[in-house]
């Protein structure tokens, strides 16, 4: 009885540990949205059985609906769809608070320092530095002097307060926007295109900006991560 509980255990632990099992879990977090709208599409066809015309249409809402929200959620992907990328998950932190953190996956998945490690919504951090079957990465909010791209302007990244990350060397007479997109840019030693996120507030000085850009990143929920790099 105790070897059969064994065994089981040791064949729960290897799949936990395939990679099967985390591209299979991040398959369903990052398309949820169509399941949901498949579980809806049922409700409908059940509840409305005297009238398939008007079940049809509801039908077809919940599609468009749900295609708006994934082209909305990969729209930011498509910069670097063209990158070697590797799905893995966070080991280890040591707390919530803490500005490093640890990923399955090193020298074995030829990881090296400066790839970037992001999730659906953008870069959430830098690898600095690789072990044999684990890497270190530093999260977005303690990563300094990481150079930037808004439209045609370079800028850097040099600091993080109260939820938005600030950039400077910004010129005025550069032209940029509320809401314009923020990415890493190809002075930067990791990947060009990279989502930081969106420029939030805008502060002016006589020669030189300031920008303060929120991302949709939550740092406390990083479960499931890619890793991007010629891997």
């Amino acid at each position: 009885m105790e070897k059969g509980i064994l065994v089981f255990m040791m064949n729960i632990r290897k799949i936990l540990k395939s990679s099967v099992f985390y591209l299979i879990i991040f398959s369903l977090l990052l398309f949820k949205g169509n399941i949901i709208a498949l579980i809806g599409n049922i409700n409908t066809l059940i509840n409305k059985p005297e009238n398939p015309t008007s079940a049809e249409l509801d039908i077809l809402k919940n599609q468009i609906m749900t295609l708006k929200e994934e082209q909305e959620k990969l729209t930011h992907l498509q910069e670097y769809a063209s990158y070697e990328y590797d799905l893995t998950r966070l080991s280890y932190r040591e707390s919530y608070k803490s500005g490093d953190f640890f990923i399955y996956g090193g020298s074995d998945k030829n990881y090296r320092k400066n790839f970037a490690v992001m999730n659906e919504w953008g870069l959430v951090g830098i690898i600095n530095n690789v072990k044999e079957d684990y890497s270190e990465v530093t999260i977005l909010p303690n990563v300094k002097n990481l150079s930037v791209r808004i439209n045609e302007a370079y800028g850097t990244l040099c600091g993080y307060e109260d939820g938005l990350f600030i950039i400077e060397d910004i010129s005025n007479y550069d032209k940029i926007n509320l809401n314009d997109l923020v990415y890493t840019s190809t002075l930067g030693t990791i990947k060009e295109k990279i989502l930081i996120g969106s420029v939030y507030k805008i502060e002016d000085d006589t020669i030189e900006s300031t920008l303060y850009v929120k991302s949709n990143v939550d740092f406390f929920d990083i479960t499931y991560l890619y890793v991007v790099g010629d891997l």
